[in-house]
């Protein structure tokens, strides 16, 4: 089976030289490896292009059109039957393309999710771990076995993902109206067609991100209001529960950009147990994202 390996990036200059670096080690370099620069002005296509890659590159270039478009983009120049997607800011384990191509030799017409926990450095401040913190919290539910998905945890992550391109092609690819969570309307519609959607958490690539309070804030905030976009397309799998209003005054003193400040630039917490000191995190991003989006951070 012959793949393609699609990296999009948009102002990656700075992040995708250790992506490209860490599929050169992959145990199965037998892939054409496609990185679609998404409009970007920092200089990506040279810093992609110096690099010295056995597998070589194919560099494609366009307007900026999103995660969606470039990922679309991706997929009409691949020519492999399969199509493995990793992000800009991932290092994939050396065996990760090896174990996605070996699912795919044992499912046909079938999708499949890994793992991208949060790589932590020496370095890192407290921030950074309680996210990857967070990363590892929800993948205990998860056994180290390949995981076919149901509707009730149903999720698709096409930062390491895999499908063939048939069914990519059969799907209509990601929605490009979508600025955000463009993965899990995709799922979403793979499974309503009863396409299995799989996840194995034994194949990893490593999320290398320097996050901030604020940085990750903002973050949640597109993606919640991508997650409303995504539910008045599938209302069905709105999973929406309560909004914090039993806690709203907890969350109102906790909507400003100061609660942020304290978090990144100051040692305020140092002393709080950990415990306690990510739940306040939790807190804080919730208020700030969910809450009282409307605050400026």
């Amino acid at each position: 089976m012959r793949a393609s390996v699609i990296i999009p990036t948009y102002q990656g200059a700075h992040r995708i030289e250790g992506t490209l670096h860490a599929l050169e080690q992959q145990t199965r370099k037998d892939f054409e490896l496609i990185v679609v620069i998404d409009g970007s002005t920092d200089g990506t296509a040279q810093i992609v292009n110096q690099q010295k890659l056995t597998t070589g590159v194919r560099v494609v270039e366009q307007g900026n059109s999103g995660r969606a478009g470039a990922r679309n983009a991706g997929a009409r120049e691949a020519n492999g039957s399969l199509l493995v997607f990793y992000d800009d800011d991932l290092l994939p384990e050396s065996d990760s393309f090896e174990k996605h191509i070996a699912f795919h030799d044992q499912h046909t017409n079938a999708i499949l999710t890994g793992n991208t926990p949060q790589y932590v450095k020496a370095s890192d401040t407290d921030f950074s771990r309680y996210r990857a913190y967070l990363s590892t919290k929800w993948i205990k539910h998860y056994p180290d076995t390949l995981v076919l998905l149901q509707k009730g945890n149903l999720f698709m992550n096409a930062a390491n993902c895999s499908l063939e391109k048939s069914l990519f092609d059969q799907l209509g690819g990601f929605a490009e109206k979508l600025t955000d969570a463009e993965d899990k309307e995709f799922g979403i519609r793979a499974f309503k067609q009863e396409i299995p959607l799989y996840f194995d958490r034994r194949i990893i690539a490593w999320h290398n991100e320097s996050i901030t309070c604020r940085s990750y804030t903002r973050r949640l905030r597109q993606y919640a209001s991508a997650n409303r976009a995504v539910w008045s397309m599938h209302p069905e799998f709105d999973a929406r529960g309560g909004d914090g209003q039993g806690k709203k005054w907890m969350y109102d003193l906790l909507a400003s950009s100061w609660w942020v400040d304290a978090v990144d630039e100051t040692t305020f917490f140092s002393l709080v147990p950990q415990k306690i000191r990510y739940a306040l995190y939790s807190a804080i991003i919730f208020a700030l994202s969910e809450v009282h989006p409307e605050v400026p951070i």
